[in-house]
């Protein structure tokens, strides 16, 4: 695997690479490296960047979305893949080039195919997965807060009515 240029780490989701193909692992480490390559100029910079924060956001959140889905009804998964599809249409023509157009043609590709890999997470979500058992019981916690806060702040107006 390769690794960050600058620290030498691997590169996690947050990972970036610049128009030269050199991999960073991170935002901050893409703009210490020393020999600054002139991305701006290249054509699908903007879409590769784009498509990059998109991708770090989803995969980061999906799963509390889906558990918010559950608790409170909203969103649904179905309304998610929906929501990840509308992402993903966006770069239809990257799909086209599979990659064969530059290094972010090839990045943007690798993006697609991990937007794949995520709806197919989210069509096969299950509440019995209990990988985040833990966010499930603090997300119900939180839930159970709230309905208890607003009985008592109801009963407190009907005794002031009363």
């Amino acid at each position: 695997m390769k690794r960050c240029k600058v620290c030498r780490k691997k590169p996690t989701i947050e990972r970036r690479v610049n128009s030269e193909g050199v991999l960073f692992c991170s935002t901050d480490c893409y703009e210490e490296w020393e020999h600054p390559a002139d991305d701006c100029d290249h054509p699908y910079v903007n879409d590769y960047e784009m498509i990059r924060l998109d991708y770090i956001k989803w995969a980061k959140n999906y799963i509390v979305r889906l558990y918010e889905g559950f608790i409170y009804g909203y969103p649904s998964p179905r309304y998610l893949l929906e929501e990840l599809d509308e992402v993903v249409e966006a770069y239809y023509q990257y799909r086209l080039l599979e990659g064969r157009d530059g290094i972010y043609s090839e990045e943007i590709h690798t993006y697609l195919l991990k937007f794949g890999e995520l709806r197919a997470a989210i069509q096969s979500w299950k509440v019995e997965d209990h990988q985040n058992k833990r966010l499930f019981k603090a997300m119900e916690r939180e839930r159970n807060a709230r309905w208890t806060k607003a009985k008592e702040e109801l009963e407190a107006r009907w005794l002031e009515e009363a």
